[in-house]
C-alpha cells in the first residue's frame, strides 16, 4: 500500500500528527495551515521596474526566488513571476521591455494571518488596493492563477458572512455555490477531517439562520420564542457535502388549544420555508422525513420533554429510531431554552436498563463493510458491485456504538471523536479501545472527504450511497 501514491500521500498527511501524538517532535515541525505567514515566508525580492525583463529572468534563475517584487514608484508595488515573464514574451513582448510592463499589483496580508487562510484571495473591499512598501507586518502575496478555484473561492469566515449578509435567497444560494470548491482546498491543504467537519457545519448553520431571517421578514415576529434544532451529523459538526438535512424544530408550549393551532401553523411555514430553502443550497431532504416542517419533528417545548421521556419509558422500535437521531441535537438558531432540559432525560438513559440493553442490540446488529472472513465488502445499500458504501457499513455502525457507550456513562457532548475521549476519561472504555476507534474514524471520514473531493474536481456532486446523483 505504501508504493502507491495514494499511500505515500496519506502517510505525508498524517506524519506529524503522529509523531507530535507520540511526544518527539512536538516543537520539531511547523504546521504550516496553522502557522503565521510571517513563520514560513522567505524574505522578498525586490526589483527596479525600469530594469529589463532579461535581467528580471536571470534573477528569477537564482536559487529560492520564484517571484519579484517590482517597485511602481510612490511606494507602490507590483510582482513578476517566472511565469509572466514567460506568457510576456510568448505574446511578443520584448525582453528589453522593462518589467513594471507586465507586472501585476502584489496583494498585501497581515504577518499573523495563517498560511492556509493567505493562500485565499483578499475580498473585493480589502483586496485590491496595493502594498505600499513601507508598510510593516504584511506579507505579499502574488495574485498567479486568478481564474483558479482557489482564487475564487473565499475562506471560511468570509463565506460565512457573505452567508449571512445575502441581501435575498438567490444570493444566498450563490454564497452557497462556493461551498464545494472551499471543502476541495480544505481537503487539499490536509486539514484534519474534525476541522473540515466543523467548517461545513458553520457554512450550514448560517445558512440556515439566514434563511429563518427571510421567513421572518416575509411573514413577521414569531409568536412565541423558539428554537431550530440541528440533529444527526449537523449536530455533532460532522456534516458533510453529502448529508441530508436532519433537523427539527421547538417552539414555547401554547397557552390554549386554539393559540397552540395558530402557533403550529406558523411553524410549519417557517419549517418548510427553510427545507426548500435548503434544498435550493444544495442540501437534500432526508429519504426518512426527519424535517422541521414535518409535524413528526415540530413540537412545541412540552411535547419534545414527553417525547424524551417516553423514548427512555417506551422503547419500541419507532422510539429507538426517535432517540438514535434526537439525542443528538443541537440549538443552531432562535433564542427557546431547551437543550438543559433535553440533556438532564439524556444523562438519565443509564436508569432505563429496558432502553439501554434495546440500544446496545440495535448498536451491535448494524452491518459493517466487512465479509465473513474480514475483507471488505462492496456492493451493498444498492451500491454497484466495486463501491464500497463508508457511511452505511463504517461511519454509521462506529457512531451507533460510540453514542451508545456515551449514553451508558452519561456523556452527553455530541462529536464523535470528543465523546470517545470524554466515555474514555471515565473509564468507559480502555485507551486502547479509544485510540483505535478515533483512529478509525478519522481515517474512514478522511476517505469519504477525499472521495467527495474527486467528486467536485470531476464536476459532479457528492451524494450519500444508493441516492440518485
Amino acid at each position: 500500500m505504501l508504493g502507491t501514491e495514494a499511500g505515500a500521500a496519506y502517510v505525508a498527511t498524517t506524519m506529524r500528527k503522529r509523531l507530535t501524538r507520540t511526544g518527539h517532535t512536538v516543537h520539531g515541525l511547523l504546521d504550516v495551515g496553522t502557522t503565521p505567514v510571517s513563520a514560513i515566508m522567505r524574505p522578498p525580492a525586490f526589483f527596479e521596474g525600469d530594469l529589463p525583463l532579461r535581467e528580471a529572468a536571470a534573477r528569477l534563475g537564482e536559487d529560492g526566488v520564484s517571484a519579484l517584487l517590482v517597485e511602481l514608484g510612490e511606494g507602490q508595488l507590483g510582482i513578476v513571476t517566472d511565469a509572466s515573464v514567460r506568457a510576456a514574451v510568448a505574446d511578443g513582448t520584448s525582453i528589453e521591455s522593462p518589467a513594471r510592463a507586465i507586472s501585476r499589483n502584489a496583494r498585501a496580508d497581515g504577518a499573523r494571518r495563517t498560511a492556509r487562510g493567505g493562500g485565499n484571495r483578499r475580498s473585493a473591499r480589502r483586496g485590491n488596493r496595493p502594498p505600499r512598501r513601507a508598510r510593516r507586518q504584511q506579507h505579499l502575496w502574488a495574485p498567479v492563477g486568478g481564474g483558479s478555484a482557489r482564487a475564487r473561492c473565499p475562506e471560511p469566515i468570509a463565506l460565512r458572512h457573505t452567508i449571512l449578509g445575502a441581501a435575498d435567497e438567490d444570493g444566498l444560494v450563490r454564497a452557497a455555490e462556493h461551498l464545494p470548491q472551499l471543502f476541495r482546498l480544505l481537503v487539499r491543504a490536509g486539514v484534519p477531517p474534525r476541522d473540515v467537519g466543523r467548517v461545513l457545519s458553520l457554512q450550514h448553520d448560517a445558512i440556515v439562520t439566514r434563511l429563518v431571517d427571510f421567513s421572518i421578514s416575509r411573514h413577521g415576529d414569531t409568536p412565541v420564542p423558539w428554537v431550530w434544532l440541528d440533529l444527526g451529523s449537523a449536530a455533532r459538526r460532522e456534516f458533510t457535502l453529502a448529508s441530508d438535512q436532519d433537523n427539527a424544530l421547538a417552539y414555547a408550549t401554547p397557552s390554549s388549544e386554539g393559540e397552540a393551532i395558530e402557533v403550529d401553523a406558523y411553524f410549519e411555514r417557517l419549517g418548510s420555508e427553510v427545507n426548500a430553502g435548503l434544498v435550493r443550497c444544495g442540501i437534500g431532504v432526508d429519504n426518512n422525513g426527519v424535517l422541521a416542517g414535518k409535524r413528526l419533528w415540530r413540537m412545541s417545548k412540552s411535547e419534545w420533554m414527553r417525547t424524551f421521556d417516553e423514548c427512555l419509558t417506551q422503547p419500541d422500535e419507532s422510539h429507538l429510531i426517535r432517540a438514535s437521531v434526537a439525542f443528538d441535537f443541537r440549538p443552531a438558531a432562535g433564542g427557546l431554552t431547551i437543550a438543559p432540559e433535553l440533556t438532564a432525560r439524556i444523562r438519565a438513559a443509564p436508569q432505563h436498563p429496558q432502553f439501554m440493553r434495546l440500544l446496545a442490540r440495535a448498536a451491535a446488529g448494524f452491518q459493517v463493510s466487512l465479509g465473513f472472513r474480514g475483507q471488505l465488502a462492496t456492493g451493498r445499500q444498492g451500491e454497484p458491485a466495486d463501491r464500497l458504501d463508508l457511511k452505511h457499513g463504517a461511519i454509521i455502525p462506529l457512531v451507533n456504538l460510540v453514542r451508545f457507550h456515551a449514553l451508558a456513562h452519561r456523556v452527553t457532548i455530541s462529536p464523535t471523536l470528543d465523546r470517545i475521549e470524554a466515555v474514555a476519561s471515565v473509564g468507559g472504555i480502555e485507551r486502547e479501545t479509544a485510540d483505535a476507534l478515533s483512529e478509525a474514524f478519522s481515517v474512514i471520514t478522511r476517505l469519504r472527504f477525499a472521495n467527495h473531493a474527486e467528486q467536485i474536481a470531476a464536476g459532479t456532486t457528492p451524494r450519500q450511497p444508493g441516492r440518485p446523483r
